[in-house]
């Protein structure tokens, strides 16, 4: 062969270049668009949004916790990634159907995000092709990421913080969206805190300079916010 497939992961092996793939998280749908392979995915999760039309046509199939099996299998793909594990009962069903089932998860830091990329382009393209897409990609977003750092150190220091869920849902110091804050020069104003937890005590004393939040928030939920609409960042609308 080329030296691409068979493909091998931790939980299960891609024989030979996939037409058909499933995909039941967002984050991996999103990841194999910028990747150059979204164009095999043949259905995604009930979870998928999309901006620009991308997923016109593709079919909802649950979750990873209640994959619709009979529907995924009617597409006869023949991989599903997810990246979390399924049932047993779900996983045997599909690999009977003829379906590799690869469970990647997602990253923790910067190495990790590294593996993710060149996994799913190894599930998509194999050992050399796939890998080289997603190293390539890495490296695009590592550099971009570089520049921001590079930007942000010279106008700052910044005090930032990103907000998943109103009103306190903040990327602590031990998440990944808090140390890619800080891989991106700012300081992370939840950096004290684990799991997501900002103390609603301590509300008062945050005044990020720059706010990022999730679009499921929404900037009429931060403007309505006394905890937000009285910091820096709201101020200078930043």
């Amino acid at each position: 062969g080329d030296g691409n497939f068979p493909a091998e992961f931790d939980t299960g092996v891609v024989e030979q270049a996939p037409d058909a793939v499933v995909s039941l998280s967002p984050a991996l749908t999103e990841l194999a668009f910028d990747l150059g392979y979204g164009g095999k995915l043949v259905g995604v999760s009930d979870f998928c949004t999309d901006e620009d039309g991308a997923l016109d046509g593709l079919p909802n199939l649950g979750t990873v916790n209640a994959p619709k099996t009979d529907e995924i299998l009617k597409l006869s793909p023949q991989v599903v990634v997810a990246v979390s594990p399924l049932t047993s009962a779900d996983r045997k069903k599909l690999e009977k159907g003829g379906a590799a089932v690869i469970v990647l998860p997602l990253a923790e830091d910067l190495d990790g995000l590294e593996t993710l990329y060149r996994d799913l382009g190894r599930v998509f393209g194999g050992d050399t092709d796939g890998a080289q897409a997603g190293k390539k990609l890495y490296d695009e977003q590592v550099a971009r990421l570089e520049g921001i750092r590079e930007q942000v150190e010279a106008a700052g220091p910044f005090e930032a913080a990103y907000l998943r869920v109103m009103p306190l849902t903040l990327a602590t110091g031990d998440t990944f969206p808090g140390r890619m804050l800080e891989e991106a020069g700012f300081e992370n104003s939840a950096s004290d805190y684990t799991g997501w937890v900002y103390p609603e005590d301590k509300a008062v004393d945050l005044m990020p300079q720059v706010l990022f939040f999730d679009e499921a928030v929404g900037m009429d939920a931060v403007s309505g916010s006394i905890i937000y609409n009285t910091t820096p960042a709201y101020a200078n609308a930043k």
